[in-house]
């Protein structure tokens, strides 16, 4: 899940409600962010509200950032119903959550070590 970053990390604000009226765009936005690999933030700490067309938005998004060799995190609020929606579907498990955008840029740097750390050969 973790892509090679190459760039600055992209933080992608998505709006306040998140639906099927405007899933798409803001699924465009994540895509559309990085012309390079690197890290995607998707900054829903402003999102009050997302729908299943929103959390499937999620999933696919996470995928093809995925495929393209990038990272997406996703940082939300602790509590409030995008949360608790999340920790209901299980999506906790399955996406890169963060409470802030520092928090993502901090782990996606520790892993990215972890990564490096892990690919030297051993001495």
């Amino acid at each position: 899940m973790a892509g090679k970053s190459t760039g600055p990390p992209v933080v992608v604000t998505l709006p306040e409600d998140i639906d099927f009226t405007n899933s798409d765009d803001a699924a465009l936005s994540l895509l559309g962010a990085r012309d390079t690999p690197g890290l995607t933030i998707a900054d829903m700490t402003a999102t009050m509200f997302c729908d299943s067309m929103g959390m499937r938005m999620l999933m696919v998004a996470s995928d093809r950032i995925a495929a393209a060799g990038s990272t997406l995190r996703v940082v939300i609020s602790p509590v409030g119903t995008v949360a608790h929606m999340m920790s209901i579907l299980g999506l906790r498990h399955l996406l890169l959550l963060h409470h802030t955008v520092q928090d993502a840029i901090t782990a996606h740097a520790a892993s990215q070590l972890t990564a490096a750390d892990n690919a030297q050969p051993p001495s």
